[in-house]
């Protein structure tokens, strides 16, 4: 069986990457809630708005 960790710091490039993108994930999903509800029409806001409250109580 390989050990798979063995490969940690070996591309600090990689490993840049990698910690960046799973940081910056949490403000993507704020903005992307943000916009769905800001945006729209009234008629379109409302479903919107379930949406994202719906996507809030789930996290």
């Amino acid at each position: 069986m390989k050990d798979y960790n063995g490969w940690t710091e070996q591309f600090r490039l990689l490993d840049t990457v990698k910690t960046a993108i799973t940081q910056s994930v949490p403000y993507e999903v704020i903005a992307l809630m943000m916009f769905l509800w800001f945006s729209g029409k009234k008629d379109e806001m409302i479903k919107k708005r379930s949406t994202v409250l719906y996507a809030f109580f789930r996290l």
